[in-house]
């Protein structure tokens, strides 16, 4: 399929929304792998980040999103995160991955191994290595 877009909704209020260039519907394992991946987040109805990825996976059965390659997430006040595979947790709501993380706000840099975040990144937990830099 060719500029996708679809939305996931929880009692009536949009979580994200998904676009890609173009998609690839597996309908037996209930999956869409989708590239580029385009994801805007939303908490009650209101924006709080968009991320990119060279790929995105979408399981159906459990509304689950994996991103990977050159994932970025930046949340409405500027704040980025990078990493190269990112996982969306529908059940918990929650951004996670297993693999190293870096996470610019402004001229601030704190990276680290392992990480779950709200996709606003108001709520972000390294689990492994962190380091920071701090400007002031």
């Amino acid at each position: 399929m060719r500029g996708i877009r679809m939305q996931n909704l929880r009692v009536s209020a949009t979580r994200w929304v998904l676009s890609a260039d173009s998609a690839a519907v597996f309908r037996e394992k209930k999956r869409v792998e989708a590239l580029p991946l385009h994801v805007d987040f939303f908490e009650e109805d209101r924006h709080v980040s968009t991320l990119t990825a060279d790929l995105g996976i979408l399981l159906q059965a459990t509304d689950d999103l994996e991103a990977r390659g050159n994932v970025r997430v930046v949340n409405d006040d500027g704040t980025v995160l990078k990493t190269e595979v990112l996982f969306w947790d529908h059940t918990r709501s929650i951004i996670h991955t297993e693999k190293f993380v870096r996470i610019e706000s402004g001229e601030d840099v704190l990276t680290g191994v392992g990480m779950e975040a709200d996709p606003g990144l108001d709520r972000v937990d390294i689990k492994n290595s962190i380091r920071g830099t701090v400007r002031d």
